[in-house]
């Protein structure tokens, strides 16, 4: 029997992060909850440790009826709630259909016969509204896919919150805040141009009132739409020009995209001109798109410019409220480890449980009060048996 005694021979705390506790076993700060590491003594009495071994299963016990009552109340109110969010939608979805084919009376609030800015011949559209609708519908979707699979691993989701816990989820969360944020600024758009019902530049040349035959200088008021060699959704269309809709839908996108970007695409080496590119094309698509309207006598100037200003607006909104400036809760402590995944891209992955347990142990090491913990070991006994 060898007995060795800690009082003959101090560990200077310097050296080590670990302590001896009494009942034999070895506390390792690094290991330890940090709730746990100041607020809990060193040593502790043999009946406490019984009494709160002996309460341990009562206490999981209580927590795993809590959870199953908390689930019970979930699956109960996820349906109703999903059917209310999905009523609000199709709600919305029809008053967007009935105003655009017209099926909602609008305010119609006249033309002068003689006006210049209303007598521009039509010449389609440099940007059709199903290319529109295409890019404002897959370009994020494909970016934020892209950017999330090649510059973020799937071990890096995994300390997130539930609902974004992978890298599916994610992508799900953000792309879906996306389209609402799109959508609901869609159905403001059409409103506000059932509400004003502004002629557009190529007014006369769309409608072809019939009480412009004798008309000169006067305002009128009330009229007739003669064209027949148009379809009738282009002639219904004629008295909507305030806001551009392509222009808030252009700069929506464009605007989420740079903002996405921003925060989600890593500034290294790798992607020194990758990004500003991106945001250079998401910049040009929005402005483009806003511009074509007024050179195609869509719109008038005004209208394209409080379009973008709604797009812009509406983008910010959505970036910094509802996805929280796509502030992940890893991206602080994400590094570029330059390796390849095996989808061959480069990913940012966490730094890894280890390395935060050495940097708290050094930490914790050389923050330790020399004198207290030399008197801790010392008072402290330990015994080896040979």
């Amino acid at each position: 029997m060898l007995r060795y005694n800690t009082h003959s021979h101090p560990i200077s705390p310097s050296t080590t992060g670990v302590s001896f506790e009494a009942e034999g076993g070895i506390r390792n700060p690094a290991c330890q909850d940090e709730d746990a590491t100041d607020s809990k003594p060193s040593t502790r009495q043999h009946s406490g440790l019984s009494a709160r071994k002996i309460e341990e299963p009562c206490k999981i016990h209580e927590k795993s009826e809590e959870f199953k009552e908390a689930m019970t109340v979930c699956r109960t109110r996820v349906p109703w709630r999903f059917s209310f969010n999905f009523f609000v939608t199709l709600l919305v979805s029809v008053i967007m259909l009935f105003g655009e084919l017209g099926l909602i009376p609008g305010q119609k609030v006249g033309f002068y016969c003689n006006d210049p800015k209303i007598s521009f011949k039509f010449s389609g559209d440099s940007v059709p509204t199903v290319a529109l609708m295409v890019t404002t519908i897959l370009a994020p979707a494909l970016v934020i896919w892209a950017t999330e699979w090649t510059c973020y691993s799937s071990d890096s989701y995994k300390s997130l919150e539930c609902g974004s816990s992978s890298r599916s989820r994610q992508f799900w969360q953000w792309y879906g805040y996306y389209t609402l944020g799109w959508w609901y600024m869609l159905f403001i758009v059409e409103v506000t141009k059932i509400v004003v019902s502004e002629p557009r530049p190529h007014f006369i040349d769309t409608c072809r009132p019939k009480e412009i035959a004798n008309c000169t200088d006067e305002y009128r008021r009330l009229y007739t739409c003669t064209n027949t060699e148009l379809s009738w959704l282009y002639v219904n269309d004629a008295d909507k020009s305030f806001p551009s809709g392509h222009s808030a839908l252009s700069m929506f996108t464009g605007t989420f995209l740079v903002w996405y970007l921003q925060n989600r695409m890593p500034n290294s080496l790798v992607l020194l001109l990758v990004k500003p590119w991106l945001q250079c094309l998401a910049i040009l698509w929005g402005a483009g798109c806003s511009l074509s309207r007024i050179t195609d006598n869509r719109h008038h100037w005004w209208d394209v410019a409080v379009g973008a200003v709604l797009g812009v607006g509406f983008a910010v909104f959505v970036a910094r409220v509802m996805c929280k400036g796509f502030k992940a809760k890893h991206a602080g402590n994400s590094v570029l480890d330059g390796s390849a995944h095996p989808n061959g891209g480069v990913g940012f992955v966490n730094a890894n449980k280890r390395h935060q347990s050495i940097k708290k142990l050094l930490s914790n090491s050389s923050s330790a009060d020399a004198p207290d913990a030399g008197r801790e070991l010392g008072d402290m006994p330990a015994t080896w048996t040979a």
